[in-house]
């Protein structure tokens, strides 16, 4: 037994430095491509410990940015479900409908007609169109009404306390001369039967001096 161990022992030894000597020899002639693996690898775990915090930022950047997008997306949509269905019922209204429709609310101001029209007034009832004004408006909210008349109502938008999107608002100070009240009376129903959406806002009315200052709203359709 003795022996066979002290044979052993050597063999032993011969073994381990024949595989030191083969680790030393695989390293010396691998050592440049392992340097650049070790390397790599620190260049690597480096980057994605500098990389990481941006690259979480840039998904949730990009998430954000595809829920805003689907947002967007969604309103449109139920905004174009809105003009299929608006066009749908207007092709609905005959065409002597669509024409009291266009006579009531025109697109644009048409400035031009509202004189004639209020011309036409004047000479129906027999009164005299002194003068005309037409501005156009973006009338703001007041809680202030006129005092003294209960044809007299608060102004931010004629008949609305907001004007509808797409609705424009022209306002027309009229003065008429050889009014009397009676004629006052006419006039103003001439004006709420007339076709074309008018509002009146203010009366002023001195009966002695048998004239009327008038300030009325029209209303129109904004052009696309």
């Amino acid at each position: 037994m003795d022996i066979k161990n002290k044979t052993a022992g050597p063999k032993n030894g011969q073994a381990e430095n024949a595989l030191k000597v083969k680790l030393n020899n695989f390293f010396i002639e691998y050592f440049n491509y392992l340097a650049i693996v070790v390397a790599l690898i620190i260049l690597a775990t480096g980057s994605l410990w500098l990389l990481y915090p941006r690259y979480q930022k840039a998904v949730a950047a990009s998430q954000a940015a595809s829920a805003s997008w689907q947002k967007d997306f969604a309103e449109k949509s139920i905004y174009y479900d809105k003009l299929v269905a608006l066009r749908q019922s207007y092709e609905l209204v005959s065409p002597e409908e669509r024409s009291k429709i266009e006579a009531m609310v025109p697109v644009g101001g048409d400035t031009d007609n509202l004189i004639t029209q209020f011309e036409a007034i004047a000479l129906k009832n027999g009164a005299i169109l002194n003068s005309i004004k037409i501005t156009n408006e973006s009338p703001k909210s007041s809680s202030k009404p006129f005092p003294g008349s209960s044809l007299e109502k608060k102004e931010p938008a004629g008949i609305f306390d907001e004007l509808p999107q797409g609705i424009g608002l022209v306002k027309l100070e009229v003065n008429l001369s050889s009014v009397s009240y009676p004629v006052l009376k006419n006039i103003i129903k001439t004006i709420e039967n007339n076709l074309r959406l008018l509002d009146i806002y203010k009366i002023g009315y001195p009966a002695k001096e048998n004239k009327v200052n008038l300030v009325v709203y029209a209303y129109y359709l904004k052009a696309l």
